[in-house]
């Protein structure tokens, strides 16, 4: 069975090359490219009826590679010819060019214009004439018919059609041209007798580059509107003596990155054209590249900074928009990130889009991600350890160690305030309400804030110790054999107790056991502490003495918090076992806890209002989360 094309297979085949008349245009060019022509005349009429034709003087075609090439479908250029241009024998010198063609979809361009076209190609003494006419049939979607083979001088090819649809005016083919081809000298293009020169057409600017010797070299900036599919010859482009010096490309002229990602719909649009005839000298015999010499060099920088400088411009519109998108991304661990740290991220962002311009949205999406979890991870406490052996007395000595810190110091200590006021908040809120989970909403409070109790036990010291809760806990439940706890009173077997330690090491600076070990246990809201409950935690830490969990040198301290404390309770003692117990209401540490903050802020608040912000996380932010810090401590 033969196969059968519908009637809008040469629609999806080709796509846009047929529907658009801008991309059509570029195609019949690029066809000219890849011919290895110098030269390309464009006639473009003024109304629809009239004819549009362009001729080239690349290598051409025999009837025999004419007739294969356009009467196979998906023809494979590269395949079949390499891909390398190959150019007419008096072509001279050969210019530096990259390959357009892939597929040959080009060749149906004209059927953007016309139904049908003509095509006229000269090669080795013999010119063939056809005519390619669209049939919409289901055995073959056009037909190709040779008018004449005859002898004929010279090489090219002329392609011409009537024009029925897709008019343009010479304005517009002349910008088309230009922001496309004429990045490369060598390949001249007229449209309608005139031809077409670089600094004539649209969205063009040329400025001036002083090197060190006073000397100037120029350059041309090419502004392409729209991101046409064929970008081949987009990017940075060296002409010396109006002759194209390697390849144009988006690889940077100092290190090997690239100053655009060449799939960007940015590079697609924008080139630059680097005129600098003081370096013919410097050209290799080949024309691929320059010879490595201190004048270049000198120019290599000159131009990279310039570059740099005009894509930072360019990109500044899109660049908001991308940060302002991948912040969108990672909105929610950036709302829980202190303020230094959301501009911390913000400049991660900008400085990652100016020396990475190439990077794709989503591995910059995925970059935000793990640094603001690094950021989230950053505490205060280098600079809190400062503080930590200060009593809220010694307001001399806070001022002298406020009085060396700059604003980025004074930001960090002010992050670690507002988390410890936002936890203190918490507190305030659970602690009295006896649906309160103790064991999942208040202990993980408490153990970021051990601070509360006094400087020595700053987080940054005291870890928690599974071994020995696992002791407590076991004793606890009353599964020890030696040592039962009562199980009289349901609260004591549900009050969550957590256990922290800190490390004591000996002079070699190995760890030799615990130095001090912290006992918190919390009751719901609304509990009353008694003895017994005081009795229970020295019991605790009783018991790890006799588990031999700690050493005899360990400081053991415990607390018992609930709502209410009874009067004749009062802190225990035992000094030959370093222990003690102290009862403690909830609203007494909390007190405790602001006093601290309090006193501490005051000091700070003054440099608070120099803090630096990031217009785009605020921005971001601003759809939901409030900026507690600035109410809250400054």
């Amino acid at each position: 069975m033969s196969t059968l094309f519908a009637a809008t297979f040469l629609d999806d085949h080709v796509g846009q090359i047929k529907t658009d008349p801008r991309v059509a245009l570029i195609e019949l060019i690029a066809n000219a490219w890849d011919a290895g022509a110098t030269i390309v005349k464009i006639d473009w009429p003024f109304e629809i009826g009239q004819s549009v034709s362009v001729e080239d003087n690349g290598i051409g075609m025999t009837k025999a590679e004419f007739l294969s090439r356009w009467q196979t479908l998906s023809y494979d250029r590269r395949a079949a010819l390499g891909k390398e241009i190959i150019f007419p024998s008096d072509v001279s010198p050969r210019p530096q060019r990259s390959l357009f063609g892939k597929s040959g979809k080009g060749r149906h361009a004209s059927f953007c214009f016309s139904d049908s076209y003509r095509v006229e190609t000269w090669k080795s003494g013999k010119r063939t004439i056809a005519s390619i006419k669209e049939t919409q049939s289901a055995r073959e979607p056009f037909e190709v018919n040779v008018i004449s083979n005859d002898e004929f001088s010279g090489h090219g090819t002329k392609i011409s059609a009537e024009l029925k649809r897709g008019i343009l005016t010479d304005d517009e083919v002349i910008d088309v041209i230009g922001s496309k081809f004429l990045i490369d000298p060598s390949f001249s293009i007229s449209v309608n007798g005139r031809v077409v020169a670089l600094t004539s057409i649209n969205g063009i600017r040329e400025e001036k580059i002083q090197i060190t010797d006073g000397r100037e070299i120029s350059v041309i900036i090419v502004d392409s509107e729209g991101a046409e599919r064929n970008n081949r010859l987009r990017g940075i482009a060296w002409w010396v003596n109006n002759r194209l010096v390697g390849t144009p490309s988006w690889k940077s002229v100092i290190g090997n990155s690239d100053y655009l990602d060449g799939r960007s719909n940015l590079a697609k649009r924008f080139a630059f054209v680097i005129k600098a005839d003081l370096l013919d000298q410097a050209v290799k015999e080949d024309w691929t590249g320059f010879k490595q010499t201190d004048l270049v060099k000198d120019v290599f920088g000159k131009v990279d900074d310039f570059i740099q400088k005009n894509i930072s411009e360019l990109l500044s519109g899109s660049r908001r928009e991308r940060k302002v998108e991948v912040l969108e991304e990672n909105k929610r661990i950036i709302s829980e990130l202190p303020p230094s740290s959301r501009v911390m991220v913000g400049s991660f962002v900008d400085q990652v889009q100016r020396l990475c311009p190439s990077m794709k949205q989503d591995d910059m999406a995925n970059a935000v991600k793990v640094f603001a979890n690094l950021e989230q991870a950053r505490s205060g406490y280098d600079l809190l350890r400062q503080l930590a052996s200060c009593s809220t007395s010694e307001l001399e000595k806070w001022n002298a160690i406020i009085q060396k810190w700059d604003v980025r110091q004074a930001q960090v200590v002010l992050d670690e305030l507002e988390k410890r006021i936002r936890l203190v908040s918490e507190m305030r809120r659970l602690v009295h309400e006896r649906t309160t989970d103790e064991l999942h909403e208040l202990q993980p409070l408490f153990e970021q804030g051990l601070w509360i109790f006094g400087p020595q036990f700053e987080t940054v010291e005291y870890v928690g110790n599974k071994r020995l809760k696992t002791i407590v806990d076991t004793f606890l439940i009353g599964k020890s054999e030696k040592l039962k706890a009562p199980k009289t009173r349901p609260d004591i077997v549900t009050s969550p107790v957590g256990v922290w330690d800190s490390s004591r090491f000996d002079s070699d600076g190995n760890v030799v056991g615990s130095e001090k070990v912290l006992i918190l246990e919390l009751k719901k809201g609304g509990f009353h502490v008694k003895q017994g409950e005081v009795d229970q935690a020295r019991d605790y830490a009783l018991e790890l003495r006799r588990a031999g969990a700690i050493q005899p040198f360990t400081e053991l301290h415990c607390i018992v918090m609930g709502s209410t404390v009874e009067n004749l309770v009062s802190p225990l003692t035992i000094a030959e076992q370093s222990l003690s117990v102290v009862p403690r209401t909830y609203e007494a540490v909390l007190r405790q806890a602001d006093l601290r903050l309090f006193n501490l802020r005051r000091r700070i608040e003054d440099l608070g209002s120099k803090l630096p912000h990031d217009g785009e996380i605020d921005s971001v932010l601003a759809g939901g989360v409030q900026q507690e810090m600035a109410e809250a401590i400054i």
